[in-house]
């Protein structure tokens, strides 16, 4: 049994169950009755305060050394970058091969090679769903963590894929982007043709499969991956299961939802709002959920081929993946290891988890760095990215993936 008790002010109280012979409250003979329970109601300021602190000393027992620029914004990053004199010129291809230092957070020169190098093809394209501008702190801690130089495995490319900073844009932010992409090389903005907001994120994920079926080097790979960008993904795990699978074709896998159980929801005034005109059924077809989910090449290479014709529904990308494929009859295969915070908590074989802050990330890679279970420390509030959210108050942009 549940009990609902609502708009009890911030303070002390007492919680008793009490049994009587009576259905109306307050009447009737005692039958039974539980023991007092004591709790405490917070403040909404107040549990922020408590969560916050609880993040930090999570960061400091578990995560990178004191000092991680983990909550700097693009313009703070950018500033302080000119300030330090670490900004540099670009190289061959318009890209500075540099990364973040996981330990430090300092700027180091990387080896790897980016989009456009004469070099073999990669296994693995993953593209990380991203809010040009207020994702930033999410981008650090993915370069810091599971894509850092020591991290990822040659065979595996990671790329943000954002999208055109809308037309009002400040100058200061404009080259706040600017040196980031220069920086890093791994953020695409104007390489893809659609507008940053959560509407419009089926674009921004069929533009990135055609950017990756379009360059020489990447549509030789094996798979594309749609990722957002609160997740954290075990690469070389996931890359390692699928050299063993050999050449494969016809996959499309992540997450899978049952689509009969989601609805398309008609309100106007809704986030996901989907007018009859665009979406007449009444339900969805099976789906590999959003957050992450992968695709061999070869059917990257149709939503590549048919994309000018391929029509999606507005900000369900992963709900217009699965109706595009059934054209081709390609169904969504469950991998049981791909899990969200919200849905599901912690496990140690996860591979790919989804809604996390930036602070759970660095927790994680310092768990496995130190040879600790994935999930050592861990804390659904804390870890959640709408604990980072709400505690940093960073933009909580539509079009977060």
């Amino acid at each position: 049994m549940t009990l609902i008790v609502e708009n009890l002010a911030a303070g002390n109280h007492t919680a008793q169950i009490v049994l009587t012979d009576s259905s109306t409250p307050g009447t009737g003979k005692r039958l039974q009755e539980s023991e007092e329970v004591p709790f405490t109601i917070l403040s909404s300021e107040t549990f922020a305060a408590m969560m916050e602190q609880q993040r930090r000393d999570d960061l400091a027992l578990y995560g990178a050394k004191e000092g991680a620029k983990e909550t700097l914004s693009v313009l703070e990053w950018s500033r302080l970058e000119q300030v330090e004199g670490d900004a540099v010129n670009t190289e061959a291809h318009g890209y500075v091969m540099r990364e973040v230092d996981a330990a430090t957070g300092q700027v180091n020169s990387a080896n790897r090679e980016f989009k456009g190098t004469p070099t073999d093809p990669p296994l693995l394209v993953v593209g990380v769903k991203t809010r040009v501008v207020a994702g930033f702190p999410f981008r650090q801690a993915i370069r810091e963590t599971w894509a850092s130089n020591d991290n990822l495995p040659q065979s595996v490319r990671v790329f943000f894929a954002g999208c055109r900073l809308p037309a009002d844009a400040s100058d200061e932010i404009r080259q706040a982007v600017a040196l980031e992409q220069r920086v890093y090389g791994d953020l695409l903005t104007d390489d893809l043709d659609c507008e940053d907001s959560y509407a419009g994120l089926t674009v921004k994920v069929k533009e990135f499969i055609h950017f990756v079926g379009s360059d020489h080097v990447l549509r030789r790979a094996k798979f594309v991956m749609i990722a957002d960008e609160d997740v954290y993904l075990r690469a070389g795990d996931l890359a390692g299961q699928l050299a063993n699978m050999g050449p494969l074709r016809d996959v499309y896998a992540g997450h899978v939802k049952d689509g009969t159980l989601f609805r398309p929801e008609r309100t106007p005034q809704h986030r996901y709002y989907l007018p009859e005109s665009e979406y007449p059924m009444d339900e969805f077809p099976p789906f590999a959920w959003g957050p992450h989910y992968f695709m061999s090449m070869d059917v990257a290479e149709f939503i590549v081929d048919n994309r000018e014709e391929l029509q999606g529904l507005r900000g369900l990308d992963d709900v217009s993946v699965a109706l595009w494929l059934l054209a081709i009859q390609v169904h969504p295969q469950h991998i049981a290891h791909f899990k969200n915070l919200r849905e599901a908590p912690c496990a140690d074989d996860i591979i790919a988890y989804a809604d996390l802050g930036p602070t759970a990330m660095r927790i994680i890679q310092s768990n496995l760095r130190a040879n600790r279970s994935f999930c050592h420390g861990f804390n659904a509030h804390t870890w959640d990215k709408n604990d980072f959210l709400r505690s940093e108050m960073v933009p909580s942009d539509a079009s977060l993936a």
